[in-house]
C-alpha cells in the first residue's frame, strides 16, 4: 500500500473526535461551512447542464411527506445514494426504494415520523436505520455516518455516527452515489458525481486504497455497476481495484453472492464479468472459471473461446437468476473433458463434470439448497434440448420435462441462449428446433392436466397396499409406474388396483 496503518489511524482519530469547541473544531466548522456553500448547486427541479450534457429531473411526490416530517421538526433530511443516482438518470418510474440522510439519532427519527403519522421500521437501529412506508415505497433514513468498516468475513459494519452531510457523502463507495438532494431539488455534489453520471464513469470520493480497505466489497460492487449501468471505471480507480483484488477474499460470501446475482441480471453482463477477469476478482472468487479465456473449443459449432461464448449467451439469454447462473457454468468442464477423435473435438460428459464443478461453487457461494439442485439441474441436462429432432415420441417429451421437475421452459430457455455462432442459419435452425420442441412440451403437459397418467393419489394407494410410510421408496414405485407408461408397458388412467398389481408382480420377479 501507497500509505501505512499508522498515519490512516491518527488522521481518522484526528477527524472523527475533534470538538467544535475548541479552536481547532471552530476551524474546521467555519471551513465546512464555507465549503458547503460552494458545495450546494442551486440546480432547479427542471434540469442540469455540465459539460454540454444535460440532465432533467424531478422528485417523486410521494416522498415529499418524509422532507415535511423532518421540515416541521426543524431538522435537515436528503435523498442520497443510489436513489439521487437514479433519480437524475430519469429512472424515477422504476424506484421503489428511496434512502434519505439526516443528522438525527434513529430514535429521533422514530419519533419524527411518528409524530407524522408514519408508521416508524426498526429495520437496523444498530446502524443508524429506520425504515418506513409510503405505500408502495419502502423508505429507508439513516443517521449521517463520518464512517464505516466492515471487519473480515463479516455482513455488518462498524459505524462512526456523526459529522455533516460532506462526510457523510465522501464515505460513500463511489462518487455518482455521493449526491444529495433536498426537497426544493437542489443538490449537495462534492465530488462531481453528476458529472460522473453524465459521462457514465465510475470514480470514488476519496482515496481508492481507503475506498475499497475501509469495505473491500467495493471492489465487487464496481463490476457490479458495470453490468447494471453501462458505466467504465476510471483508470486510476481500476488499478487500484486490481492491485487490492485479493481484499474481496475478506468480505462474507453471502455479501459475494447478492452483489453477484445484481451483476448478472444486469444488460451488460458481459462487460461486468470482464471487468471482473481483468481486475482479477475472478482469480480469487471463481477460479474455475479463469481457464475459460482462451480456452478454443476449435470445432465446427463453435467459433469462440469459452469465455467469450459464455459472455455472450448471458448478454442475450432471458432474464432469470438461476438461468443466467447456469449460464456462467455450464460449461466450466470443457477444459477438462477435451478430446480429439478422427480430427475432431469432442467435449464427452462435460455437463456432468461442470455440473459437479458448480456445485463446489455454490456451496462456495452459500446457494440455498433448493437453488442449487436447480441450478444442478439445468447444467446437468443443458445439451438435451439441442438434441431433439421431430423423431421423438410424446414419452421422450415426457421424460425431459419429469426429469426436470417443473424447470423444462429454464431448461429451453438456457438453450436457446447458448446458441451463439456466428453462422445466421445454424443460429435460425437451433433456434427454430427448440420452438418446437417447446411447443410440444406444453402440448403433452396439457394433454396430460387434463387425463393424468396415474390417477390421484397414488401415492397414498402405494403406501397403504404396501404398508410403507412416505418417503424415498414410494417415490421409486412411482418412478416404475411411469417409466412403465412412457415405454407402453402400461396403460395410463386405469384405477389403483392395475397399477398396485404391476408393483407387486414387478416385486416377485
Amino acid at each position: 500500500m501507497s500509505h501505512s496503518l499508522l498515519p490512516r489511524i491518527i488522521s481518522r482519530i484526528t477527524l472523527y473526535h475533534t470538538s467544535i469547541l475548541s479552536p481547532c473544531g471552530l476551524l474546521t466548522f467555519i471551513d465546512t461551512v464555507y465549503k458547503m456553500r460552494r458545495w450546494t448547486q442551486k440546480f432547479s427541479k427542471g434540469d442540469i447542464s455540465v459539460t454540454g450534457l444535460k440532465i432533467q429531473y424531478s422528485i417523486p411526490p410521494q416522498v415529499l411527506p418524509i422532507f415535511e416530517a423532518f421540515e416541521r421538526e426543524g431538522v435537515e433530511v436528503y435523498l442520497v445514494g443510489g436513489t439521487v443516482r437514479e433519480i437524475l438518470r430519469g429512472l424515477t418510474q422504476e424506484l421503489n426504494d428511496f434512502d434519505f440522510a439526516t443528522p438525527t439519532s434513529a430514535d429521533d427519527t422514530s419519533r419524527i415520523l411518528r409524530k407524522a403519522g408514519i408508521r416508524p421500521i426498526p429495520i437496523g437501529i444498530q446502524f443508524g436505520t429506520i425504515g418506513a412506508h409510503l405505500g408502495e415505497l419502502r423508505i429507508d433514513i439513516t443517521s449521517f455516518r463520518k464512517g464505516e468498516e466492515y471487519q473480515p468475513h463479516s455482513r455488518h459494519p462498524q459505524v462512526d455516527f456523526g459529522g455533516s452531510i460532506e462526510e457523510d457523502l465522501r464515505r460513500r463507495d463511489f462518487c455518482m452515489n455521493a449526491i444529495a438532494m433536498t426537497k426544493s431539488g437542489d443538490l449537495i455534489d462534492p465530488f462531481d458525481g453528476v458529472k460522473d453520471i453524465l459521462n457514465k464513469h465510475i470514480s470514488v470520493p476519496q482515496d481508492p486504497e481507503r475506498t475499497f480497505s475501509d469495505d473491500p466489497l467495493r471492489l465487487l460492487r464496481a463490476a457490479r455497476f458495470v453490468s447494471q449501468l453501462g458505466f467504465s471505471v476510471v483508470p486510476s480507480v481500476k488499478k487500484t481495484a486490481h492491485r487490492m483484488s485479493f481484499l474481496i477474499t475478506t468480505v462474507s460470501r453471502e455479501r459475494w453472492k447478492m452483489e453477484m446475482d445484481k451483476l448478472l441480471m444486469g444488460e451488460d453482463v458481459h462487460r461486468g464479468l470482464e471487468y471482473m477477469l481483468e481486475t482479477e476478482l475472478l482469480n480469487f472468487m471463481m477460479p474455475e472459471l479463469t481457464v475459460l479465456r482462451g480456452f478454443n473449443q476449435t470445432d465446427r459449432y463453435h467459433h469462440k473461446d469459452v469465455w467469450e461464448h459464455t459472455k455472450r449467451a448471458l448478454k442475450s439469454s432471458v432474464k432469470q437468476i438461476d438461468v443466467r447462473w447456469a449460464l456462467l457454468f455450464h460449461d466450466i468442464g470443457k477444459p477438462y473433458t477435451k478430446s480429439v477423435q478422427d480430427g475432431q473435438v469432442h467435449f464427452y460428459h462435460h455437463e456432468l463434470v461442470g455440473e459437479m464443478l458448480a456445485r463446489s461453487l455454490m456451496f462456495r457461494f452459500r446457494f440455498s439448497s433448493e437453488q442449487r439442485k436447480k441450478v444442478s439441474m439445468l447444467i446437468f441436462n443443458h445439451m438435451r434440448p439441442n438434441m431433439y429432432d421431430d423423431d421423438w415420441n410424446d414419452s421422450a417429451i415426457r421424460r425431459l420435462a419429469r426429469d426436470m421437475q417443473g424447470h423444462v421452459f429454464d431448461l429451453i430457455n438456457l438453450s436457446r441462449a447458448d446458441i451463439t455462432s456466428q453462422r445466421p442459419e445454424t443460429v435460425r435452425r437451433g433456434l427454430e428446433r427448440l420452438d418446437k420442441l417447446e411447443h410440444r412440451v406444453k402440448k403433452v403437459l396439457e394433454e396430460e392436466e387434463k387425463q393424468p397418467l396415474l390417477p390421484k393419489g397414488m401415492g397414498t394407494a402405494i403406501m397403504e397396499h404396501f404398508g410403507i410410510q412416505e418417503g424415498p421408496e414410494v417415490g421409486m414405485h412411482m418412478k416404475k409406474l411411469l417409466k412403465a407408461v412412457d415405454e407402453g408397458e402400461l396403460e395410463p388412467g386405469r384405477d389403483y388396483a392395475y397399477y398396485l398389481e404391476f408393483l407387486s408382480k414387478a416385486g416377485n420377479t
